[in-house]
């Protein structure tokens, strides 16, 4: 009995080895829990600098590394860290201080891209199929111009000829960015519902049952869904171990006893 004990808890050991692996997140240790700010003006030095160092690529993972999270468990603490409103409201207070800072704003970006997804190259010619001299050009397709190349042609006897090269930002490229800025994703973010307290195997049920109708209503996007679902999936297998090793154990224990008794 005793082996069968030690191999349920080798069986923990391994689960939690794997949801590592898969996740490439470990628990979080004490020293890196920290309370949740009570302001945003109330974060700790290294909540500062996560969010310091989020708004330089937001990468939420890379940003708890850089700010001194151990990246064993940087994707937990992302995940912990962008959940807590004061951080994610002194992450829009620095993102607002740098425009203002830059002079820029969300609508001055879109209406660049806007100007390159909607340029039109025979704005660079006049009616005789020549091109225009660039302070001719209208302001809409000037912004789209990626760069002019002049190349110049010898054809004898003091002749030359100048041919112009324009290049253009991509439009593609422009017409994407422009889409998200207006109709943005919601990836990457803390989701929360409305979801009952998980003690069993049993509980998972009518968890993902409260996860289908997030999905129906639209609180969760069908993406998000399936996160939870797998998270959820992950916990019933975690819950089925446990019990596992807890029914070995006692089948042990009561195995050990009647041999005692038997003895005596």
């Amino acid at each position: 009995m005793k082996r069968k004990a030690k191999f349920a808890v080798m069986m923990v050991h391994q689960f939690k080895e794997w949801i590592i692996s898969v996740t490439g997140d470990a628990e979080i240790g004490a020293e890196d829990q920290e309370a949740e700010p009570t302001s945003p003006s109330a974060l700790t030095p290294r909540q500062r600098r996560f969010v310091d160092e989020y708004l330089v690529d937001l990468n939420g993972t890379q940003a708890a590394i850089r700010a001194g999270y151990s990246s064993n468990t940087a994707i937990s603490q992302a995940s912990r860290l962008l959940g807590y409103a004061n951080i994610e409201a002194a992450i829009q207070e620095a993102s607002e201080a740098r425009q203002r800072r830059l002079g820029l704003s969300s609508d001055h970006i879109a209406r660049e891209l806007q100007r390159v997804a909607t340029s039109d190259i025979r704005d660079a010619f006049d009616a005789n199929g020549n091109l225009l001299p660039p302070h001719q050009w209208p302001d809409n397709f000037a912004a789209a111009v990626a760069g002019v190349d002049v190349v110049t042609k010898s054809m004898g006897e003091g002749e030359v000829i100048y041919t112009s090269k324009l290049k253009l930002w991509p439009k593609a490229q422009a017409l994407e960015a422009l889409g998200k800025r207006i109709w943005p994703e919601r990836r990457g973010k803390p989701v929360r519902f409305a979801l009952l307290e998980i003690k069993t195997a049993a509980d998972i049920v009518p968890a993902l049952a409260a996860v289908a109708q997030a999905v129906a209503n639209g609180s969760l996007t069908p993406e998000e869904g399936q996160a939870v679902a797998g998270v959820l999936e992950t916990q019933r297998k975690a819950i089925e171990t446990v019990d596992l090793e807890a029914r070995i154990a006692a089948m042990e224990a009561a195995g050990g006893g009647a041999g005692h008794g038997r003895g005596v």
